[in-house]
């Protein structure tokens, strides 16, 4: 792997941060209450920040933040629920900790193992890739049906 792609890595993982902040700027408190169809929309966003943070760098290495219940990632229910500020609180932290991650990236770290398993940190980006803009879509789509406006997507633009 070469320097261009490690680049393109931090370039597209700022693409990628960048939608999420959009996607949770367009909800208030009330909407993300709504359930589309059964989760509320708090948990889509939780569901979805929780994964990134445990999966983009290093599962192996993650702690549950401290808002955490293990209910807020699944449809099961319980009492409490997550507010906007505490939503943007914890993502803020989670791009603190990507972009500080992504910084230090290198040919060699990108390629490297992690755990016992076959997995690399490239397939973990990759596969947050995947799974974050599946709920992004979700979310824009519950947005949408709500408000009658879509978030605007932030999209690359190459240098031709």
């Amino acid at each position: 792997m070469s320097d261009r792609m490690i680049k393109t890595i931090q370039t597209q993982s700022g693409v990628l941060l960048e939608n999420i902040q959009v996607t949770l700027n367009s909800c208030d408190d009330s909407l993300l209450e709504k359930p589309f169809p059964t989760w509320p929309i708090w948990k889509q966003f939780y569901h979805m920040l929780h994964s990134l943070d445990e999966w983009f760098i290093n599962p192996v290495e993650f702690k549950e933040p401290s808002i955490h219940k293990p209910y807020y990632r699944t449809a099961e229910s319980g009492s409490g629920r997550l507010t906007k500020e505490q939503l943007v609180s914890y993502f803020v932290e989670i791009r603190a900790r990507i972009e500080s991650y992504l910084d230090r990236l290198s040919t060699s770290l990108i390629e490297e193992p992690i755990g016992k398993g076959n997995l690399t940190r490239l397939d973990l980006l990759l596969i947050q890739f995947r799974h974050v803009m599946h709920h992004i879509g979700y979310l824009h789509c519950s947005i949408k049906s709500e408000t009658g406006e879509s978030p605007q997507y932030i999209r690359y633009k190459p240098q031709w």
